[in-house]
């Protein structure tokens, strides 16, 4: 299946703790206590499910991997961690029928079949003030697990989320081998869509 990883959570957590710092994740999405994020993907292990919340309301974690989903749940459960639902779910196939104002990808956008798709799904289902936050490999040689030809350069990403009106960066940092960029939904109409 494209895109599908068996997770190396040991090998996750090493290149997060030094590529990635959680500083830099909070300054780019600001979770805070009126927020209901979803986190794309989980983040392989539920890391940042679980970091986000400590701040925010709700936070729905969507893996399409059933093992990894699992895991995440384990950590979630183990943890004690109340404000966290997991989604074992396909977001190319099936969009979370919630109210939400946050969406998060970490390393999961690049792999998604859905990408314009799903850019359109968020235009025309969301609120304006919706912020979309990315964390991404850079598109240069560089350690990371996904090959180059399929990284998504960080001007790419900003055409595609403000190539059909409505998104506009709002916040970027760019580290040793990752960039970060926020978006924020503007006005825009309120029509339903569908991947």
């Amino acid at each position: 299946m494209e895109g599908q990883h068996k997770f190396d959570y040991a090998r996750i957590s090493e290149m997060r703790s030094r590529y990635v710092p959680d500083a830099a994740v909070l300054s780019a999405v600001l979770p805070g206590p009126s927020d209901t994020i979803i986190d794309v993907g989980g983040s392989g292990d539920g890391y940042y499910s679980i970091l986000f919340s400590r701040f925010a309301s709700k936070v729905y974690a969507v893996e399409r991997d059933r093992d990894a989903a699992r895991y995440i749940e384990d950590r979630v459960k183990g943890g004690g961690v109340k404000n966290v639902d997991v989604w074992n779910t396909d977001i190319c196939e099936v969009f979370p029928e919630v109210q939400f104002n946050k969406v998060f990808f970490s390393n999961s956008f690049h792999d998604l079949r859905c990408r314009e798709g799903l850019i359109d799904v968020l235009l025309n289902r969301s609120r304006p003030g919706l912020q979309v936050t990315f964390v991404e490999f850079k598109k240069v040689e560089s350690i990371g697990p996904p090959p180059l030809e399929v990284r998504i350069a960080d001007n790419e990403l900003a055409t595609l989320m403000t190539g059909r009106g409505g998104f506009r960066l709002v916040r970027k940092a760019y580290l040793e081998i990752h960039y970060i960029h926020t978006y924020e939904l503007q006005g825009h109409g309120d029509n339903k869509k569908t991947l």
